[in-house]
């Protein structure tokens, strides 16, 4: 079985291989913690959404998803206004409607956007869940993942977690987040990486001067 350019990239201190088996690895660790902590308590800790955002922290901690605070904000901000939906309109299909869009519009006002949080609305309004939702599992649980992530690549796959903003969007910029694109695709140039670093290749190419003429005919 071969494994995607994925795991080729260069910011994985080791092989391809097992770089993947490390992340896999992790993402289940994340999980086994909650779950064990869930069974030994009458609590919740575990909400399906964790199980996508432990492949962004494990897969992609280079990406801006799966910075700490768009984890943790992003499904506190996306769980208040899931509560907030049921709480004017009920359990229905608008309630469903309004958390959602009452969540994408909270993670891009505070710079929290984190994907996986958006099925947290879905969640709070068809199970009718507490105000304790925001606490217990959503806050425990995002700051476990969070912490045993800042663990994990300390110790074992040696990648930089979390990223800065600026850095983070850099590379998605430059369509260089591993382990989106591996160095191979990002030698080939524009043609196989993102819009914005295709829009971004031909600016850097654009001569610099303006009108028809040339900067031959300028000189004349």
């Amino acid at each position: 079985m071969s494994l995607p350019k994925a795991f080729a990239a260069s910011n994985w201190r080791m092989s391809p291989s097992l770089a993947a088996i490390a992340a896999a690895i992790g993402g289940g660790l994340a999980i086994l913690a909650l779950a064990k902590l869930q069974s030994s308590s009458s609590l919740i800790f575990l909400l399906p959404a964790f199980g996508s955002t432990s492949i962004l922290v494990f897969v992609e901690p280079e990406s801006s998803f799966s910075r700490p605070t768009n984890v943790i904000g992003g499904h506190f901000v996306s769980s208040i206004a899931g509560l907030a939906a049921m709480a004017m309109f009920g359990h229905g299909a608008i309630a469903l409607a309004v958390g959602l869009a009452g969540a994408i519009l909270g993670m891009l006002a505070t710079r929290t956007l984190h994907p996986p949080a958006g099925s947290n609305p879905l969640a709070i309004v068809l199970s009718s869940a507490p105000v304790s939702f925001l606490f217990q599992p959503v806050l425990v649980g995002t700051v476990a993942i969070v912490l045993i992530g800042l663990a994990y690549h300390r110790i074992v796959t040696k990648r930089a977690y979390p990223v800065r903003a600026e850095g983070a969007a850099a590379s998605h910029l430059r369509g260089r987040i591993s382990p989106v694109m591996g160095d191979e695709d990002v030698r080939r140039g524009p043609s196989v990486q993102t819009p914005c670093a295709c829009s971004l290749a031909a600016l850097e190419r654009r001569p610099r001067h303006n009108g028809i003429g040339s900067a031959t005919g300028q000189k004349r």
